[in-house]
């Protein structure tokens, strides 16, 4: 079996209407198509992004990760054009998010988020920023505050900053917390 746009986008429909049993159940089925997934292939990054965020709904374990991304060795990363590479270091950073390794997943994040204007999936990173603070001040304990866009519609003109603190009240749009004067 051999994954196509049809699956990655059907995957991509299942996550974002929330329907975990048939997004585990296509994860299953297609186990052998995906665990044989090479660089090269159409889709590949699309791909391993959407698993990395099945991982974080809870389809298995950040193992998993660590094997698909065993598979892009460091000198094939450097022939990825910009889109995938960006898309390759989000699926690290889900996987240290997983895995409680905070600082390292920050770092990562960081790097996307400086990326060339555009690049970069907002609707990825939202979902990304939003479990970087959540996760962050649960391991550290701590009250802190971070400046990030978040994404209120499709389109560039629905996004607003949002300067969000624990101390603040949650919001219900979109994860984000209050707006901060």
């Amino acid at each position: 079996m051999t994954i196509g746009s049809q699956f990655v986008e059907e995957l991509s429909q299942a996550l974002s209407l929330r329907r975990v049993a048939d997004g585990f159940a296509m994860l299953d089925k297609a186990e052998v198509a995906w665990t044989q997934l090479s660089p090269g292939q159409p889709n590949a990054t699309k791909l391993l992004l959407l698993i990395a965020q099945w991982v974080d709904v809870g389809y298995r374990d950040y193992h998993l990760l660590d094997n698909l991304l065993a598979k892009v060795p460091i000198e094939c990363r450097r022939k990825l054009p910009l889109e995938d590479y960006l898309r390759l270091r989000m699926v690290e950073a889900f996987r240290a998010l997983s895995a409680e390794e905070v600082d390292t997943a920050i770092e990562i994040l960081d790097v996307v988020m400086r990326s060339e204007p555009g690049t970069a999936d907002e609707h990825m990173l939202t979902w990304l920023t939003s479990g970087k603070g959540e996760r962050t001040e649960r391991k550290a304990n701590t009250s802190w505050q971070h400046t990030r866009l978040c994404a209120r519609g499709s389109g560039p003109r629905n996004r607003t900053k949002i300067q969000f603190s624990r101390r603040s009240s949650k919001s219900t749009k979109a994860g984000c917390y209050s707006k901060r004067a």
